[in-house]
């Protein structure tokens, strides 16, 4: 059981492999210029689908609506600032926030 920094950067399209509780996993993330809000979607590694399009928000479980067996965890989007309401730059994200994955329920 753990907490997992996963990186963000700001290009507007990439993914990487990550371990998560025990297992490989693929994050993608994606700027949606239509909805200005970045998007991540999870694969397992053999590269099946998982989840799409999640929006990243801030102080929000991200997957805990969804009924997924795995990953175990959930993801969080979390403020450098505690004091920071919202996303003033979303488009910096990377410079603002950052993403992490807790399996500890």
């Amino acid at each position: 059981m753990s907490v997992i920094v996963c990186p963000l950067y700001n290009d507007p399209y990439y993914n990487y492999s990550i371990d998560l509780s025990s297992e490989t996993f693929i994050l993608t993330f994606r700027w949606s210029a239509r909805s200005e809000q970045w998007l991540m979607d999870i694969d397992n590694s053999e590269g099946d689908k998982i989840i799409r399009g999640v929006a990243l928000v801030p102080r929000y479980s991200l997957t805990d609506q969804y009924s997924l067996e795995k990953p175990l965890g959930d993801f969080y989007l979390v403020p450098y600032d505690s004091n920071a309401p919202n996303i003033p730059e979303p488009r910096q994200l990377h410079k603002t926030h950052f993403l992490v994955y807790d399996d500890n329920f």
